[in-house]
């Protein structure tokens, strides 16, 4: 921790009197990204210095980061596609046959678990829940 502190400017004194402990682990998680991105640049940098077309220079991928934004969260798609226009269109629904009806329902059915097991998904994955 003090080789980290020392190479972003803080003093071993200023980190045991100073700093409570969610700070300190805040600047491991800061440093810890800045190691990364400095690597994956010095990485990138090296992969397309070698790279022998075009290709093969735009399959670079980015190291992850080890401790991503705390703030970030998923972007929540406001609503899910629609169904198809035989399935939305009620005078149609009318004109349908039994398979049709019967395959109407299922879709109608599958969406509704797919939507609840994505929202209990979200909630397990940021909530712990």
């Amino acid at each position: 921790m003090d080789t980290l502190a020392k190479r972003y400017g803080w003093s071993h004194t200023e980190i045991s009197a100073n700093m409570y402990w969610e700070n300190v682990y805040e600047m491991y998680e800061y440093a810890s990204n800045l190691n990364t991105l400095e690597k994956n640049e010095q990485m990138k940098f090296n992969f397309l210095l070698h790279a022998t077309s075009k290709e093969v220079a735009n399959s670079w991928k980015d190291l992850l980061i080890p401790f991503p934004d705390r703030k970030w969260k998923r972007p929540i798609r406001k609503r899910q596609k629609p169904l198809p226009h035989k399935l939305r269109n009620k005078q149609s629904k009318s004109k349908m046959s039994e398979e049709q009806r019967a395959r109407a329902k299922y879709v109608r059915e599958k969406l509704a678990t797919d939507k609840k097991r994505a929202a209990q998904e979200y909630q397990e994955y940021y909530y712990g829940n």
